[in-house]
């Protein structure tokens, strides 16, 4: 990516990203599976939004994501560093 981070995607995987990150966020989209390895930024977060169902924030750190659709249950997995994940709730 054109921050310096890395992103390696499993089989029937696909990330959604911008060309380059603007304002004060770096936001990509994720449906299956992917390996990330951030680059730090602390003035600009990295965020996952994993398949409309949760969302992971991460400043620098290496960590695993599967989310395939045919599966329950969203799974993070973190190697290095530290997240924080958010359930994105339905509105009703």
């Amino acid at each position: 990516m054109a921050d310096g981070s890395k992103v390696w995607l499993n089989a029937a995987s696909s990330i959604r990203f911008p060309v380059t990150f603007t304002g004060a966020e770096r936001k990509v989209e994720l449906a299956g599976e992917a390996y990330f390895e951030i680059a730090r930024n602390s003035s600009m977060p990295f965020k996952v939004t994993v398949a409309g169902k949760q969302e992971v924030e991460v400043l620098g750190t290496h960590f695993n994501i599967n989310s395939y659709t045919d599966e329950a249950t969203v799974n993070t997995t973190l190697l290095e560093g530290s997240v924080r994940s958010y359930r994105k709730m339905d509105k009703r």
